[in-house]
């Protein structure tokens, strides 16, 4: 993200270190691990991700700067259409995945996504990583707690999935899940 787009009381605060970079630079993005209590990947490019895998090597990159500095927590932010790590998804999700993502533009994406879920799955158990799947995102006040749900429901609100990701990122909740 560009830091110049982040509010400028949010951009001073003592706890958060803005790092520019890039989803290309390995040495970025594994050094910006140091000194990290944990690690929230909220990235995505659907029309990059046409192209290829942008997100799983992102991911890899992540992983590896993680365990080379001694972070051990991880909340990656895919989408609602993606599959929950290690699971199918249901036969109604899939023909929206399948209609929907085809008309927002988003196939290429959901195939990102599922390769970073089959990454985590296999290759990172040794980290404590929980993935989000948060339904459409929208701007307005809190609508209460997230909770876990099977299947995509509704709409999110930002401050709600920050609030949420916070409470993941400092528990043991959703552990490869």
């Amino acid at each position: 993200r560009s830091p110049d787009k982040l509010p400028a009381d949010l951009r001073a605060h003592e706890s958060l270190e803005v790092v520019r970079g890039d989803f290309s630079d390995s040495s970025i993005i594994q050094g910006a691990m140091q000194g990290a209590d944990f690690v929230v990947c909220t990235g995505g490019n659907a029309i990059a991700s046409k192209e290829h895998k942008l997100m799983l090597g992102l991911t890899q990159d992540i992983v590896a700067g993680m365990r080379a500095h001694g972070v051990r927590r991880l909340v990656y932010q895919a989408g609602a259409f993606s599959p929950s790590p290690g699971t199918p998804n249901p036969l109604s999700v899939r023909f929206l995945r399948a209609t929907v993502g085809r008309a927002m533009g988003i196939t290429g994406m959901l195939a990102d996504n599922d390769a970073v879920m089959e990454f985590l799955a296999s290759e990172a158990s040794d980290l404590d990583w929980t993935v989000t799947r948060p339904g459409l995102l929208k701007e307005g006040p809190s609508q209460g707690e997230l909770r876990v749900a099977k299947s995509p429901r509704g709409t999110t609100h930002f401050v709600d999935l920050a609030a949420a990701t916070l409470r993941l990122v400092q528990t043991s909740e959703q552990l490869h899940a």
